[in-house]
């Protein structure tokens, strides 16, 4: 059986790294970027002790240079990308207008750009390979805020049109429940 590999985005939180730890075996590579050296240590180190084999890279924000050379990187040490995971999502918090900062706004359309830059970097490396797949978390809570509506709604389109786009080149492209428990099952299905 050929190794799947696994790349994760923005593995920082534990929501996003349990289901890996849950996952992670001999038979699967997993390259993820961290926002710390700190971070990207104690995540090798737990990774490493499943039998999965391991590569990251350290950066933190959307940068379209820092994205391309993580992929480029994750590339070369295993070959493609089997699985993409967009490890950030927004959590629909009760606010009113009037309350939302300029910073909040800018912060989630960062990270669609993000997931845009992501995808866009990732996808040659994931064309013709067997079950590619692209994993985007969303809160599947009814939006409580401007902001959080926005992303629902913005992501949940992009996770649509991608998946019609890359259909035809056997990449599945999903939105997956952001729950621990949940985001650690889809992961499952998915591998």
């Amino acid at each position: 059986m050929d190794r799947k590999t696994v790349f994760v985005f923005s593995a920082n939180s534990p929501a996003v790294i349990d289901p890996f730890l849950s996952a992670a075996s001999p038979d699967i590579n997993i390259f993820f970027t961290a926002a710390s050296v700190e971070d990207a240590s104690l995540l090798k180190q737990k990774l490493s002790e499943t039998g999965s084999e391991v590569g990251y890279s350290i950066f933190d924000g959307h940068n379209l240079a820092d994205i391309a050379s993580a992929v480029v990187d994750c590339a070369e040490k295993f070959g493609g990308i089997d699985l993409l995971l967009f490890g950030e999502w927004e959590k629909s918090e009760d606010r009113l207008f009037l309350d939302i900062e300029d910073s909040e706004f800018v912060r989630c359309t960062d990270m669609l750009l993000g997931f845009f830059r992501l995808c866009r970097c990732a996808v040659p490396y994931m064309i013709g390979r067997d079950g590619a797949a692209i994993a985007l978390p969303t809160d599947n809570a009814e939006p409580a805020s401007l902001i959080s509506g926005m992303y629902r709604s913005a992501s949940l389109a992009m996770v649509r049109i991608l998946a019609d786009e890359l259909s035809g080149c056997g990449i599945d492209v999903k939105a997956l429940p952001a729950t621990e428990d949940s985001l650690t099952e889809a992961f499952l299905n998915l591998l």
